[in-house]
């Protein structure tokens, strides 16, 4: 995009997956290796506050103060980097019927992923020299379930985790890359049969309020805490 002189993305990439189910299609226990290498990266740069007009672009007019307009936002894809891995392992457990009798409905389902990526983007828009790793990879990710259903009623409480991870965004001021703090979230929800024709959902995104916070270059230079708080969902489904 906005750069035919760079080359387009490859990648090759391998898998070796273990897969264990466990009777009665209560579960499955499942172990995946995974080694990618891409051939090489494309590196964009935004400029939030760039100056058309100072670079030969014909700027329209502002027809409220029949002024040319303010400069605005450019983006452009400006270089290749060196090629680079991305391994890792991912393990998933998911049970069901763990106890008898009327808790048979009882499950879990695990999952953590570890990821490492051998790209050092060298990067100096966070005002230092610095080594970035892709942007959006995080190192650590994990998720947890726990949930009941038998039938009439269900009920899932889920918990998601992820490590830091470098963001593609700049911030106008001083072109400084953003990254993104390890965060938990925590969600609930719970359904509920009347019958066969009426049934009720309730929800709860992010239960313990956790906020979304980035950092320039080291966790000590915050550059945003934003709280977004819980988000409650209530509905009723009617069926004829």
């Amino acid at each position: 995009g906005t750069n035919p002189g760079l080359n387009p993305m490859y990648a090759k990439q391998a898998d070796l997956v273990f897969e264990h189910y466990f009777p009665d299609s209560s579960g499955a226990l499942v172990a995946d290796l995974f080694y990618k290498h891409i051939d090489s990266l494309v590196q964009t740069f935004t400029d939030e506050n760039y100056d058309f007009a100072a670079h030969g672009y014909k700027v329209p007019i502002n027809p409220t103060t029949n002024q040319p307009y303010l400069n605005g936002v450019f983006q452009t894809a400006y270089n290749n980097t060196r090629g680079c891995y991305v391994r890792g392992m991912e393990l998933q457990f998911t049970k069901t019927h763990i106890l008898p009798g009327p808790w048979s409905g009882l499950g879990v389902s695990l999952n953590y992923a570890y990821t490492e990526s051998g790209s050092k983007i060298d990067s100096d828009l966070g005002g230092f020299p610095q080594q970035q790793n892709l942007p959006g990879l995080s190192r650590n990710v994990a998720s947890a379930a726990l949930f009941y259903d038998n039938g009439k009623f269900s009920s899932r409480l889920a918990a998601n985790y992820r490590s830091p991870f470098v963001s593609a965004a700049q911030v106008s001021f001083t072109f400084q890359t953003v990254y993104f703090a390890s965060e938990q979230v925590v969600d609930y929800q719970a359904a509920y049969n009347f019958n066969k024709h009426l049934s009720g959902m309730f929800q709860i995104l992010n239960l313990t309020d956790q906020p979304t916070r980035t950092y320039f270059g080291t966790p000590t230079q915050t550059s945003t805490l934003q709280y977004f708080g819980r988000t409650l969902y209530a509905g009723f489904s009617l069926k004829f």
